[in-house]
């Protein structure tokens, strides 16, 4: 990970690992978007999971999406990257 920190609260799947390692992504970021989202909304296919959208200040305001299971607990971290499709819409 790009950002060890024990303080991570969250379990995150190897699908997610491999994400925020390609893109570097930090953890405080994922954390932040899970918890503070600019907007979130449900996926469309599995009604486990709640998508969260986040306005990254650190990087150039890119919109993160964060993909969670929020049935579980700790909540687990499906996937997570920059979503072009959001950009100017938060």
């Amino acid at each position: 990970m790009t950002d060890p920190d024990e303080s991570f609260l969250y379990e995150i799947s190897a699908h997610a690992q491999d994400n925020i390692q390609k893109r570097n992504l930090l953890l405080r970021w994922i954390q932040d978007a899970v918890e503070h989202p600019d907007k979130t909304e449900p996926d469309e296919t599995d009604e486990e999971l709640q998508i969260a959208f986040k306005k990254i200040q650190d990087a150039n305001d890119k919109i993160l999406k964060v993909v969670y299971n929020k049935t579980v607990s700790p909540i687990r971290i499906v996937t997570a990257h920059f979503d072009r499709r959001m950009k100017g819409k938060l």
